[in-house]
């Protein structure tokens, strides 16, 4: 039976109990989360001996969804899945970022918007906001990376950064968000044709 499953530190910790193993020794243990909204992971526990409590932590997951964690326990005999309450997960890696805006300023600078979305960030947590611009060539891109730290980040707030000395050609700017859970998803936005300094060989 699954007697709990709660919120530990970001983490989804799910406590069961073994009362009998029907005779045989068990040989596996599967625990599956699964998004509500369908994707699902799995954990693989291996096989463990002996009736009992047993406890494991699923490592942090976004932000934002509602999870539920099926146990799956086999011997030779067959297997059986227990469902454990499904919970909403409040604090944890941050969700991936809308993709980010850019706005020209001209000369060689723009003004990249990054839109998160309003959901689930720790309060008083800091956030790191991760930018990679790359501008396309022909050949091998170059990238540079830029980065902003914010303490206290309100849920839903736009971050933005300037970035000059931009040279004339194409650019892709993406994002992405760090917590002291991990790291979200990135998205990049559309191709800029920025109108820059150019660079005589």
């Amino acid at each position: 039976m699954c007697n709990s499953t709660e919120i530990v530190d970001g983490n989804i910790r799910i406590r069961w109990t073994f009362v009998h193993m029907g005779g045989q020794p068990l040989t596996d243990i599967l625990v599956t989360y699964i998004f509500i909204e369908g994707q699902v992971s799995v954990v693989n526990q291996g096989p463990e001996v002996g009736v009992g409590d047993r406890v494991v932590d699923i490592p942090p997951l976004v932000v934002g969804f509602r999870y539920m964690a099926l146990v799956n326990a086999s011997n030779a005999i067959g297997s059986t899945i227990v469902e454990c309450p499904a919970v909403n997960l409040e604090v944890g890696i941050p969700p991936t970022p809308l993709a980010p805006l850019v706005r020209e300023l001209g000369e060689g600078s723009v003004v990249v918007v990054v839109r998160t979305l309003a959901s689930g960030l720790e309060p008083g947590g800091v956030l790191n906001f991760i930018l990679t611009q790359t501008l396309i060539a022909t050949q091998t891109p170059s990238t540079k990376e830029h980065t902003m730290s914010i303490d206290n980040y309100r849920n839903g707030d736009n971050v933005e950064f300037r970035i000059d000395d931009l040279v004339t050609g194409g650019y892709t700017f993406a994002v992405r968000v760090m917590n002291r859970f991990g790291a979200s998803g990135s998205t990049t936005s559309t191709v800029i044709q920025i109108t820059g300094m150019y660079v005589f060989m």
